[in-house]
């Protein structure tokens, strides 16, 4: 799935950037953090567990996923589930903005699990998690 207005308008080359999908159900959120991480990542972008999933088996150039916990289908940590059986190298940030009803620790229990990081956080802390989320795929 592509937002509108998403092309990478000439500033950079694609080549030069990681890719990275994010998955989130809510449009307002997707646009939000493609304005904020489009500068140093290409971007993919699904609204349900299983579009992710799908996107991970045709894209081996993924470098990272910054997974939504609450997606309309199937929960984001079974989604990361069955991308680990895709590929179990795979990084994956969980973002959730209902941090009290998942604990961290459980959540970094999962396989593929490289952090967490809550709607809301610092935009410093969300770049970071997802840069070295992404770096530690190359």
């Amino acid at each position: 799935m592509s937002l509108p207005g998403n092309d990478n308008g000439g500033n950079n080359n694609p080549s030069d950037k990681r890719t990275i999908l994010i998955v989130d159900d809510n449009s307002l959120m997707l646009q939000t953090l493609d304005a904020i991480l489009n500068e140093d990542f290409d971007i993919l972008f699904a609204k349900t567990g299983q579009e992710s999933i799908d996107i991970v088996k045709a894209n081996r150039q993924i470098s990272c996923i910054l997974m939504d916990i609450r997606l309309p289908d199937i929960s984001g940590i079974i989604a990361s589930r069955e991308i680990y059986k895709i590929n179990p190298t795979l990084p994956v940030v969980f973002h959730t903005g209902h941090p009290g009803e998942y604990y961290e620790s459980h959540l970094m229990d999962e396989k593929n699990a490289y952090g967490y990081v809550t709607k809301g956080d610092s935009i410093s802390e969300l770049v970071e998690t997802i840069d070295g989320a992404s770096k530690s795929m190359q």
